[in-house]
């Protein structure tokens, strides 16, 4: 812990020092017996004054870690079929790995950009996930730094050598067969003890409730047209494809930035964006239709 005042700053070379004596002894003989006597000193005061910040980031660790560990394996699924998301059972939320379900790719395969899930399913069809969808996605990994997902491509009846040299993946699995989701999930278990990834001592994982979850952050946007279920909007900024906005004036809502549906009419212009609303109480959503109503209604 340091604390940014005049004497841990001064006291910085001491500390250096105090590590030093920690990891090698040795290092004691070489120093007087003054310059020793001081470190020592210096360190008791830096104790005595970050043992009190110490217990408060402990007490806060205790108040907001969970009992039980968050998702960390991330699973995507894409599959036109759903197969896989009809063979859940219970909640989707009882699952012990995190599923994200796609039926197709969208765009340049941004869903996986934005989710970077450790294990794809990719289950093939000649219609709508094919060759060009999957090359997507492969491009869309490889372009990504450091980011080596543990792909399988399902149902897939072609030539397997020829497919994996163009998808130039290190981590590539290709079967004939459709998976169930007992093989999915033991593949993501393989995955999880290999990399270790679900190892989460002394962290912390707060909820999306949480409200240190949440950052504002004050844009200015131009409202282009609105109903009770689509927003449009015009802004500068560059917003990532499903981004997620908490409104709260006039209107308490959730707008999540989405894809423009193909043959959908675009509203005219550049940097244009089509949010979904959702979150919205009843009340709220007869405020926000009382809105577009008064947007509608000639200027006198």
């Amino acid at each position: 812990i340091y604390i940014d005042n005049d004497f841990f700053s001064l006291s910085n070379e001491n500390w250096i020092i105090y590590k030093r004596l920690k990891s090698d002894s040795t290092f004691l003989d070489e120093i007087d017996e003054d310059l020793k006597e001081e470190v020592l000193d210096d360190m008791e005061r830096r104790k005595k004054a970050f043992t009190p910040i110490k217990d408060k980031i402990i007490r806060w660790i205790d108040v907001y870690s969970k009992d039980n560990n968050p998702k960390i394996v991330k699973i995507m699924i894409i599959d036109k079929s759903l197969d896989l998301f009809r063979q859940i059972s219970g909640r989707i939320e009882d699952f012990k790995y995190s599923l994200n379900f796609q039926t197709s790719v969208v765009d340049d395969a941004y869903q996986i950009k934005r989710s970077t899930p450790h294990l794809i399913i990719f289950d093939y069809d000649e219609e709508v996930n094919n060759h060009e969808a999957l090359d997507l996605v492969c491009k869309k990994i490889n372009s990504l730094d450091d980011y080596n997902p543990a792909v399988v491509v399902s149902n897939y009846h072609g030539d397997e050598s020829e497919l994996k040299k163009q998808a130039n993946l290190k981590n590539l699995l290709v079967i004939e067969k459709e998976l169930v989701l007992d093989e999915v999930s033991k593949m993501a278990k393989i995955l999880d003890e290999k990399k270790r990834l679900s190892i989460a001592a002394n962290r912390v994982y707060p909820t999306s409730r949480d409200p240190f979850s949440f950052i504002a952050m004050k844009r200015e946007v131009e409202i282009i047209s609105a109903s009770e279920i689509i927003v449009y909007f015009k802004t500068d900024i560059n917003i990532p494809m499903w981004t997620v906005f908490e409104m709260k004036k006039p209107v308490s809502m959730l707008l999540t930035v989405v894809p423009f549906k193909e043959g959908e009419n675009k509203p005219e212009g550049d940097n244009v964006y089509r949010a979904l609303v959702h979150g919205i109480k009843e009340s709220e959503r007869a405020k926000f239709r009382m809105l577009i109503n008064e947007s509608l209604r000639p200027a006198n």
